[in-house]
């Protein structure tokens, strides 16, 4: 059975084997395992003796795995399917041990301003590591789509550095269009990074712990001051810094 959340499993039989399913989005999330210290999704679901895997239950009830899966002929739903133009993220800690590289936006006409079946919601961060999320509904998602009809879409992106060493903030198109401006806002530094700049596709973030930024994206010229109207509510215009004890 899946409880309501997160449900950490493993394939119980001493034989490795492969599954052709379909997956029901509104029950569950996709299948995801650890691969190298980073949460990826099985595109293909073969399952190795005593292999874990995680899967997440949006249902407010317990539900089997057999609720919400079916044997299919067909290949099973690409979530990266019908997207107009997208991006890829990857954080890395700068001594390089530690990545998580399953982070994509995208716009699509078949996506729908809030959760939807296109988007896959994050796996649980385990710690000791670095972490990527898109937030939506109070969410943390891995794939967060937006509907293509918006002239500017927001993501509000947190980031996570268990590490002890600076982390590493990367990015690249997964589907080309020309016709969108992209951009990286850090508030807590005001400053905007150019997505699009194909003389750059990385960023030192430094020594953080925990930070927020945003990406926009949209077919406007513009979009920076479009942003900027639109974020007054969202992003604070001062920052009050207190010492914490007992350091003066």
């Amino acid at each position: 059975e899946l409880e309501e959340g997160w449900n950490l499993l493993s394939w119980p039989s001493t034989f490795d084997s492969q599954l052709d399913i379909n997956i029901n989005f509104d029950l569950i999330s996709n299948f995801w395992s650890l691969d190298g210290g980073s949460w990826q999704v099985i595109n293909e679901l073969q399952f190795q003796p005593f292999d874990g895997f995680a899967v997440y239950n949006k249902t407010n009830n317990r539900i089997t795995i057999g609720d919400a899966v079916s044997e299919s002929g067909s290949a099973r739903i690409n979530k990266q399917s019908n997207i107009e133009w997208g991006l890829n993220f990857s954080i890395s800690s700068e001594d390089g041990k530690n990545i998580d590289d399953f982070n994509y936006i995208g716009v699509s006409e078949i996506a729908q301003d809030g959760i939807d079946i296109t988007d896959e919601i994050n796996p649980p961060f385990i710690g000791g590591g670095v972490d990527v999320s898109f937030i939506e509904d109070n969410y943390q998602l891995a794939i967060n789509n937006k509907n293509s009809i918006n002239n500017l879409n927001i993501w509000k992106v947190r980031l996570y550095n268990e590490t002890n060493y600076p982390v590493i903030l990367n990015w690249g198109e997964t589907v080309n269009n020309d016709s969108y401006n992209a951009y990286i806002y850090r508030p807590a530094n005001n400053t905007y990074i150019d997505l699009l700049n194909i003389n750059k596709n990385d960023i030192n973030l430094g020594m953080i712990v925990e930070e927020e930024i945003y990406i926009i994206a949209g077919l406007s010229n513009n979009i920076i001051s479009e942003f900027e109207e639109f974020s007054s509510d969202l992003i604070p215009s001062e920052f009050n810094l207190y010492s914490s004890y007992p350091n003066p």
